[in-house]
């Protein structure tokens, strides 16, 4: 028997570690591109053959790396948010505290904090929670 908790951690997690992202982004961003431009110069000086499909390859394996860059980053960031997702459906919250923007004011807010027990009780704990809505 599996635990579902264990499955569902394991279906969010980005499909390369930090370092690998890194270091992928640092090879399509800087690396490849600079050893195409300098493969480029040297090859019209010692005239290597086959200059303009060789670059023309590495370019579009480039831009493609680029992509595939992209999909991954984006795919990082929607398994990010849904890891915040899930962390503050763990929280309890006692109450909310709502700060709403009066007039055109920037510096003027209103603050309204709701409890979701009675305000005696709040008053015994150590430690009171609250989700601050902001707008």
């Amino acid at each position: 028997m599996t635990d579902g908790t264990a499955q569902h951690r394991a279906s969010i997690e980005p499909p390369l570690s930090n370092q690998g992202y890194d270091n992928l982004k640092k090879f399509v961003t800087v690396i490849f591109p600079a050893v195409i431009t300098f493969y480029l110069g040297v090859a019209g000086y010692w005239d290597i053959p086959y200059t303009e499909p060789i670059v023309g390859t590495a370019t579009g394996l480039s831009v493609l790396l680029g992509v595939v860059l992209k999909a991954l980053s984006s795919q990082y960031s929607a398994i990010e948010e849904a890891k915040k997702a899930e962390a503050e459906a763990k929280v309890e919250y006692d109450g909310d505290i709502h700060f709403v923007k009066l007039g055109n004011d920037d510096a003027t807010l209103f603050l309204n904090v709701g409890t979701q027990q009675e305000v005696e009780n709040i008053g015994t704990k150590d430690v009171v929670t609250f989700k601050v809505h902001v707008g």
